[in-house]
């Protein structure tokens, strides 16, 4: 990927997400920003992903 180019990460078909993912992209985001490019990530919807595999987990059978 070039740098200075715009990003838009989509996770609408999502399942699942862990704690180890969300740090790789939010890593990965402050690095691509250091160079100049522009990422846009809805991370309220990234987040909930993650908080929903526990919610299902503690709901029963």
């Amino acid at each position: 990927m070039d740098d200075g180019r715009e990003v838009i990460i989509e996770f609408d078909d999502l399942e699942y997400m862990n704690h180890a993912c969300i740090e790789l992209i939010d890593d990965w985001q402050k690095q691509y920003l250091g160079t100049g490019g522009r990422v846009q990530i809805d991370w309220d919807t990234l987040i909930s992903k993650y908080h929903d595999k526990f919610n299902r987990r503690a709901l029963p059978a």
